[in-house]
């Protein structure tokens, strides 16, 4: 015969008391009501819980386990009810917002800080992605909100305009127009124009093509530096966790476009940092890995901890070995070397692989080439 919940927390209250009548006066019930749904309780557990005398009641021994087991049950029924509560107000449990890496600063940083400090026990998860991403997400509920730059119209009943801001142009310091407070939208129709290719950059050329009247408005470079999925840093607005940066350059005329991926990797004189460079977790990606998929070029980025010449020599010694030149598929220069340096490709590059690449991977030509950047950031001082 099951046991109703109510009676656990009265059979506590009266363990609490020295008489049923205290208890009652507690629970704000009469003496006769508790006192018979005591019985009751009994009569279905089959065992007497209160020994009671003249003196007052006081649990049994088979009483006093009840009653422990009994305040178990309540104490973590009511600890859940707590949770359930708070969580259908937002106050507590796992919040995932989907936003634009450009947008993870200023107005959006500050809502973000504010909602951290007024609701501590949010578990906040960020991540990074374009609108038509987000939006997609948030409809499969893989993200609890998104914040994106221009009102979607299949949720116009269900979006709150945050804020407004100016859109800037960001102009060379001799430009003609740099010495105005205010450049109108008519005055970029002859200017060539760098913008995002994702990222609020579709908004954007929205909303420029509105202003100027024309779907080709002016000359468009196209260039994006973004990353695939990643998370945010509530209190730096920085990226965390990132993938994989794209930067793609292009005209008006998509065709003209070229994908040009970065891998970064940190660089230390250290033998495990050359093979992270050069292994499936770094340059492997373009050969055996997806990276840079049909495309010609690549780039490698070593950020260097310790002195070029304490890190970059060895890694060019390291691609004569014949095994590692196997395993990454180099195709030797003109002239036999696995490497051709100085790079053909960018003046500012150490030098250039190339490599041989699967059809299902590989550009119309069979080779991807990849130009190796070495930059002198944060070098750690000789000990």
């Amino acid at each position: 015969m099951p046991v109703e919940f109510r009676d656990l927390r009265w059979a506590i209250v009266a363990s609490q008391h020295r008489s049923l009548r205290q208890a009652a006066e507690a629970l704000n019930i009469k003496q006769s009501t508790l006192s018979r749904r005591l019985r009751n309780l009994e009569c279905k557990l089959g065992s007497t819980l209160f020994e009671r005398t003249n003196g007052g009641t006081r649990p049994t021994i088979e009483g006093q386990e009840f009653l422990d087991a009994a305040r178990r049950v309540v104490g973590e029924t009511d600890a859940m009810t707590a949770r359930l509560k708070t969580r259908s107000r937002g106050e507590s449990g796992r919040l995932t917002i989907g936003i634009h890496t450009s947008l993870s600063a200023g107005n959006l940083r500050a809502i973000l800080l504010e909602h951290r400090h007024r609701f501590p026990d949010v578990d906040r998860q960020l991540v990074d992605g374009g609108s038509d991403h987000l939006i997609s997400d948030l409809a499969s509920s893989a993200v609890d909100v998104a914040l994106v730059a221009a009102p979607n119209q299949k949720w116009r009943d269900r979006s709150l305009l945050l804020w407004s801001e100016r859109v800037v142009a960001a102009l060379p310091a001799n430009h003609p127009l740099t010495g105005r407070d205010v450049v109108h939208w008519g005055e970029l129709r002859h200017e060539s124009l760098l913008m995002s290719r994702r990222g609020p950059g579709p908004e954007f050329l929205e909303l420029l093509i509105s202003k100027l009247g024309s779907s080709d408005p002016c000359l468009l470079l196209r260039h994006d530096v973004v990353l695939d999925r990643g998370e945010i840093d509530l209190s730096t607005g920085a990226l965390i966790q990132e993938r994989r940066t794209d930067i793609v350059y292009g005209w008006n005329d998509t065709t003209q476009g070229m994908r040009l991926v970065f891998e970064f990797k940190r660089m230390g004189r250290q033998k495990k940092h050359r093979n992270h460079y050069l292994l499936e977790q770094g340059l492997g990606r373009f050969v055996t890995g997806i990276y840079s998929r049909r495309q010609a070029v690549a780039a490698m980025v070593g950020v260097l901890l310790d002195p070029e010449a304490d890190v970059v020599p060895p890694i060019r010694e390291a691609l004569e070995d014949a095994a590692l030149a196997t395993a990454l598929r180099l195709k030797p220069t003109s002239g036999g070397d696995p490497i051709a340096r100085p790079s053909n490709m960018f003046r500012a590059a150490d030098f250039d692989t190339e490599h041989e690449r699967d059809p299902s991977l590989a550009p119309t030509h069979g080779t991807i080439r990849v130009s190796h950047f070495f930059l002198a950031f944060g070098i750690r001082e000789a000990p």
